[in-house]
């Protein structure tokens, strides 16, 4: 079946299950984090109109292009009182406004493949402990020569959230 697929159906089967009914909002609602976003996702998180200019400001500017029709930009969420979270995620019913079409940094948290490690953020509380899912995520990875990671410091996070966001 191949990791990427495999990884893929454990977190549609285990991992979003647990997201939806037991998160804590810890990965949309953290204090501060960082995402790429393509024009259509920025526009959607942020209730831009197609056809209404993107200004730049603090929370976001153009970086480049996916392809030659599909901007980019770098988006900064800084949770505050009046805003706890990504301007995407809708807390009452803990889904993102992009869930079909999320960022692929949302998409893969809280996994960053490098093979032959798969790293987990221990920012995602379903990492922090030994738990069913983790045992699934641990045979997946054993099936598939790999190994996990745990990291925890927000410039390891940083450091390989960047190298996997610049692939884009």
């Amino acid at each position: 079946m191949g990791i990427a697929l495999e990884l893929k159906e454990w977190q549609k089967e285990y991992l979003s299950p647990f997201c939806l009914e037991e998160c804590v909002d810890t990965c949309c609602c953290r204090k501060e984090t960082n995402v790429l976003m393509t024009e259509n996702q920025l526009r959607k998180a942020y209730g831009i109109k197609p056809g209404q200019n993107i200004a730049v400001n603090a929370n976001y500017y153009h970086c480049g292009w996916k392809n030659q029709n599909t901007a980019v930009y770098w988006v900064s969420i800084h949770a505050t009182k009046e805003h706890p979270h990504c301007p995407a995620y809708n807390p009452e019913t803990k889904i993102c406004l992009l869930e079909n079409d999320k960022p692929e940094g949302c998409r893969e948290f809280p996994l960053w493949i490098q093979t032959p490690l798969i790293y987990l953020s221990t920012k995602c509380d379903i990492i922090k402990t030994d738990n069913a899912i983790i045992r699934k995520l641990e045979e997946i990875a054993k099936s598939n020569s790999h190994s996990l990671k745990r990291i925890s410091s927000p410039s390891q996070i940083k450091r390989l959230f960047s190298h996997t966001v610049m692939q884009v």
